[in-house]
């Protein structure tokens, strides 16, 4: 492709343009739906002037740093300079500095949510089980029968896909249940592009959350991210942790689920921040409960810290890890690692920090653009 670096507004979104009429297989009017709906959900009374124009600097700001379009918005870019949109590690450039600093072959590790269970099952502290095919159905019995109420996931799906509780007693039988189960898992074959054909269901014991957590907005488990990164002195080190917090009653404790999320002091454990949400909301309290973001202390803090080293030592080929864990009355959990987690601390920092994070891992890519 063709592509220059430019700060002008027109050649930006003629590029932009030149790349959508290129690349029609990527494009589709699936995914250009999706763009568009993007744009319209932050900004309601955008004109189809205003909105194509966004929709195609966006396609260029994708190919040239690699930013998808919920970026564009809590990161500011549509109204950036090139110097400053290049100085952000984004949703696709990340890769270049997770796979320098993990091997893709291992992958699995972190990406197959029971094989990590697995491995790391007594950090878990709870019960899980893997369901794919009608043979698991007397595995299934005797977990449902422990466990009533549960959380289902995708066992290979991030982006909190798919993400849900259930119940027994909402279905007739156990076999209703699980019937519904393996449909969940057809369903997700059939929306979901990048599912694969041996796409599994892993079921999980809730989780109880400290209440001291829960007084932020109880309805979540409200989840610290503590990333784990291996530097250049071949040292681990606990960089740039956040919390998530659910909302508006929601389950789930992601940004990208309409949560909020908040800069941790990787010393101290207080949050530092206001609330952020992902179409560039900032709030100071919880517009559910009024608890103040700034200032919140996280309880037994250095535990967490402590714990995350610990992780990292158990996984000595992984480099980079962003863990995700939950406070309960017993202590610290894990809820998952992810391999390749997103760098979204530049939300609440208001830059850019690629050449921090390059001084730290001692490396920094060679390509021009991301997918060369």
């Amino acid at each position: 492709m063709d592509i220059y670096i430019t700060d002008d507004p027109k050649e930006i979104i003629e590029t932009g343009k030149a790349i959508y009429s290129a690349k029609k297989e990527i494009y589709t009017q699936k995914m250009t739906e999706t763009i568009y709906a993007t744009i319209k959900n932050v900004v309601p009374q955008i004109s189809k002037e205003e909105a194509d124009a966004l929709f195609f600097q966006s396609i260029y700001d994708y190919w040239v740093y690699g930013s998808n379009i919920g970026e564009e918005f809590f990161y500011g870019l549509f109204h950036k300079k090139h110097i400053e949109k290049s100085s952000y590690i984004t949703f696709r450039n990340r890769f270049l500095y997770v796979w320098h600093l993990n091997d893709k072959n291992d992958a699995h590790i972190l990406n197959n949510k029971y094989e990590a269970y697995v491995r790391l099952k007594k950090y878990y502290k709870r019960d899980m089980i893997r369901i794919s095919t009608v043979e698991d159905f007397q595995v299934f019995q005797q977990f449902v029968r422990k466990h009533p109420t549960f959380v289902v996931k995708s066992e290979s799906l991030g982006l909190a896909v798919g993400v849900h509780k259930d119940n027994i007693g909402n279905y007739n039988s156990e076999k209703a249940l699980f019937d519904h189960l393996l449909s969940e898992i057809v369903a997700i074959k059939s929306k979901i592009t990048w599912a694969k054909d041996n796409t599994a269901l892993v079921l999980e014991e809730i989780v109880e959350q400290d209440i001291r957590l829960g007084i932020v907005h109880p309805n979540s488990v409200n989840i610290i991210r503590a990333t784990t990164v291996r530097g250049a002195d071949n040292k681990i080190h606990f960089y740039c942790p956040w919390i998530k917090f659910g909302a508006s009653g929601g389950f789930v404790a992601s940004a990208g689920c309409g949560g909020y999320s908040a800069g941790v002091d990787a010393e101290t454990g207080v949050v530092w921040s206001d609330g952020y949400k992902e179409n560039g909301e900032i709030v100071e309290k919880h517009p559910d409960t009024g608890v103040t973001f700034k200032g919140f202390q996280i309880p037994h803090w250095r535990e967490a810290v402590e714990l995350a080293y610990r992780l990292a030592e158990e996984l000595p080929e992984l480099g980079y890890v962003g863990w995700d864990f939950a406070l309960t009355p017993n202590g610290w959990c894990v809820i998952e690692g992810n391999f390749a987690g997103e760098f979204i601390w530049q939300m609440w920092y208001g830059r850019g920090m690629k050449k921090e994070f390059e001084d730290l891992i001692g490396w920094k890519p060679t390509k021009e653009f991301w997918w060369k």
